[in-house]
């Protein structure tokens, strides 16, 4: 396992992270001590100074506190906390009532030879206590399937990262728990017991501490999972108009691993709602902004890497095809934290002109590679590329040469352009 919690695989070699020499060390020693002055005694302005120091970038030791602060910080203290509670409270007795009602239809089921089992989700519409209309929000069939599409998602987000690691979703656990009432349903289960135990932790204050791997007491679900499900349950109450869209997972996740998951919740906020970031548009409904700003990165790419544009042209190759997995979620879904890290450093305090600057470096960097390079074999580059970025050098791609031209030219004319 490296320093950000990566979980390598012994048999293929695993890991050798490079060690800070002397001078490193020392050079981090100062920029730590500037960053601790600097949180004693903050402003929300962001001068020059304090965007080049973001460029040079954070110590790991001060990161997530002033990622916080650049994201507005904990805004309306305890509200996290009752929001977890009133949606905990909510769906555990709506999953209740669905167990009640498969209950009664096995019960009905020995009684009359035409009764069916029908699942738990068709149970609980049969025979609607309340029209959707009067429900609090969290007991709506609208609130259900973003929880439920949240759960897909939630196994899939770094699963190689010690934070989210599982090593195997072993369900006898689940199923030792699955008969409630007389019915088994291990699924239905699974969700009553981590929903009580997200009602405990929210009760007693845990989600004011870093978040751990270590299964909560009467938990199904390591503490990591279980933290990136509460945030984005907590946020999809929070912005009804959003909810949760697959992309968020990753940027939730990689909050978790600095801060904890209150402070999470809040940035997430932060950075969907305000500039610089603004990311609220890229995971609303149609996703026009996504739309709009992979259109800049297609004119930003002929803007500066015109070869490269015209190569990818004739080889029919979209920026969609690359580009979209980066630009919605900012380098976090496939890239190593060493360059993402970096990037959100300078995102948080410059807005979007750094991603797509990271973007251009990537392509400048290997232009003369994928000028050679057929269809197939660029797409293969592209999924295979997060290999091949080397950490040592992140710093590239952040203070790259589009640095000083990048302020004055197409990036600004074509946002203009695209939002007229």
């Amino acid at each position: 396992m490296d320093s950000r919690g990566n979980v390598f695989d012994a048999s293929n070699g695993g890991y050798e992270e490079k060690i800070p020499s002397f001078q490193e060390a020392k050079r981090t020693e100062r920029r730590e001590k500037k960053w601790a002055t600097t949180l004693g005694s903050w402003e929300r302005r962001r001068p020059r100074q304090m965007i080049r120091r973001l460029r040079k970038g954070l110590p790991d030791s001060v990161r997530g506190r002033v990622w916080v602060v650049l994201g507005g910080g904990i805004r309306q203290p305890g509200l996290y906390q009752d929001i977890l509670q009133k949606t905990s409270d909510a769906m555990i007795n709506d999953y209740k009532e669905i167990v009640r009602d498969m209950e009664e239809k096995a019960s009905s089921s020995m009684t009359s030879s035409d009764s069916s089992s029908p699942s738990a989700q068709n149970s609980k519409e049969a025979n609607p206590k309340k029209s959707e209309e009067s429900l609090e929000y969290a007991n709506t069939r609208a609130f259900r399937s973003i929880q439920d599409t949240i759960e897909r998602d939630i196994h899939r987000t770094y699963p190689r990262h010690a934070l989210f690691y599982e090593e195997d979703r072993d369900s006898r656990e689940m199923q030792d728990a699955s008969c409630l009432g007389g019915v088994c349903d291990p699924e239905l289960a699974a969700l009553i017991i981590n929903l009580e135990s997200d009602l405990r932790l929210a009760t007693f204050g845990g989600t004011k501490e870093r978040v751990s791997n270590a299964k909560p007491e009467g938990a199904g679900t390591p503490g990591g999972q279980a933290a990136l499900r509460r945030v984005l349950r907590a946020y999809s109450y929070y912005d009804r108009d959003v909810g949760y869209c697959q992309g968020m997972n990753f940027i939730a996740g990689m909050f978790l691993t600095l801060m904890t998951e209150e402070e999470a919740f809040w940035l997430l906020v932060g950075t969907m709602y305000d500039k610089p970031c603004e990311m609220r548009g890229l995971f609303g409904e149609g996703m026009k902004e996504t739309h709009k700003v992979l259109h800049v990165a297609e004119r930003l790419t002929y803007h500066y890497l015109p070869k490269l544009a015209k190569h990818f042209e004739k080889e029919n190759v979209h920026v969609t095809m690359y580009a979209t997995q980066w630009l919605l979620t900012q380098f976090t879904s496939s890239f190593k934290f060493d360059l993402v890290f970096r990037v959100w450093d300078c995102f948080l305090g410059e807005g979007w002109k750094i991603i797509y600057r990271v973007m251009l470096a990537l392509l400048s960097q290997y232009q003369s590679q994928l000028l050679k390079m057929s269809f197939e074999e660029i797409l293969t580059f592209f999924r295979d590329l997060p290999d091949r970025v080397e950490g040592q050098r992140r710093a590239y791609y952040t203070r790259s040469r589009y640095q000083d031209s990048f302020e004055n030219s197409g990036h600004h004319q074509v946002r203009e352009r695209v939002a007229g």
